[in-house]
This record gives C-alpha cells, sequence and structure tokens, in this order.
C-alpha cells in the first residue's frame, strides 16, 4: 500500500526495499537544529493558521513512533514523516479524486465516501478521522494510521475450554485493519484509472495524476 500511494505523488518512487533507511534517518536527525531554531515562529505561525491541510497538519504529529529501530514498520515511518509536508502542500484538484456519490453509471469511481465511514465507524469512535480532499491524501492518512496501529496492535488469543480460539477485540480490530489497508490500496487504483481520471477532469475539474 505504501507503494501504491507514492506513486501518486513520486514519478519514480523507490521499492521499500532499497529504501536507504540509514539516510533518512541521518537527513531528518541534521534537520532537528533547524526546526529547534523555528520552533517559535513556527508555533506562533500556527495560532494565525486557520486550516492545517488536509493531513489536519503542517508536519509529522508530535508523539507519532516509527517503530523498532531497523525494522521494516520503521522504514515504513521514515517514509511517510518525509514526505508528510509534500503530501500535504499537494493541491486536492491535484491529487487524484475521491468518489463521494455512485458514479458507475457515468464511467466514474465507486462511492469511497460511504466505505471511509463504514470503516471510521467500525474502528471506533474517534479512532479514524479519514480526509476526504483527496485520493493522495486519504490514502496516505490511512496508511498513517495503519503504520500506527500496527506498532501497538497486540494479539490477544485465548484458548477456550474446547481447545478453540476466542474471538475478542484484537481479532476484530485486526479487520478493520485489513478493510483499511484494502480500502488504501483501491483509492490508489481508483486515482491510477484512466477512465475514472477522465471522469474526474471533466466532471469534478480535477487534474489527471
Amino acid at each position: 500500500v505504501v507503494h501504491k500511494v507514492s506513486y501518486l505523488f513520486n514519478d519514480h518512487s523507490q521499492p521499500m526495499a532499497e529504501i536507504d533507511v540509514d539516510a533518512i534517518r541521518k537527513k531528518l536527525e541534521a534537520s532537528k537544529l533547524e526546526q529547534l531554531n523555528a520552533a517559535a515562529t513556527k508555533a506562533a505561525d500556527a495560532v494565525a493558521v486557520e486550516g492545517r491541510g488536509p493531513l489536519r497538519g503542517l508536519s509529522w504529529p508530535d508523539g507519532a513512533r516509527f517503530g523498532q529501530q531497523g525494522s521494516s514498520c520503521e522504514a515504513a515511518g521514515l517514509w511517510l514523516k518525509e514526505n508528510w509536508e509534500k503530501v500535504n502542500k499537494s493541491p486536492p484538484e491535484e491529487s487524484g479524486f475521491l468518489c463521494d456519490s455512485p458514479a458507475e453509471a457515468e464511467g466514474g469511481p465507486p462511492n469511497r465516501f460511504a466505505q471511509l465511514q463504514e470503516l471510521e465507524k467500525a474502528a471506533g469512535e474517534g479512532e479514524l478521522d479519514c480526509s476526504r480532499d483527496s485520493a493522495l491524501h486519504c490514502a496516505f492518512l490511512l496508511v498513517f494510521w495503519l503504520h500506527q496501529e500496527a506498532i501497538s496492535f497486540d494479539p490477544n488469543l485465548s484458548l477456550g475450554a474446547a481447545g478453540q480460539q476466542s474471538k475478542g477485540a484484537a481479532e476484530s480490530h485486526f479487520k478493520v485493519m485489513i478493510k483499511a489497508s484494502n480500502l488504501a490500496g483501491q483509492i490508489c487504483r481508483d486515482a491510477r484509472n484512466l477512465a475514472f481520471a477522465r471522469y474526474a477532469s471533466e466532471k469534478k475539474n480535477f487534474k489527471p495524476v
């Protein structure tokens, strides 16, 4: 899913296996001093900014985790942080149409708004609040949410009297995570579908991705 999201705003995205995690980490560390020096100004500017962009934040959220050092989870987290501001600044009309109503009859994509609403309800109140601004912003936030949930996910399978695994909250939440992953992939495919792109351009004034 990370690969699919990256294709929406990168012409030549590196496969995850080829991402230089050490280089990304050094790049992020090198920017820390600059970020600290600009912190006061940035904080003051943030107060005056009414909207914080489609990702609901101008930069990587405070307290967000990367995952165990050296793991693929950390590589995904570093990739998300490195691309956060770039994606947040991407104009919605240039970031892929996210369909808010049934449009298949007119050659458009499925209604993803309805599926997002179902997913957010299944995740629990306040647990998942996804952007509807564009396909890219929605898919990116879904991947970010999945990344954070994967870090904290702790399966708790207990054996019943008959030796059967009981289905609890952990398994139910894992199913929600799978649905989120599938939906992110479907949204990416929508954005790169030529027929859907033509519909978005002609009917919704979106630019081709």
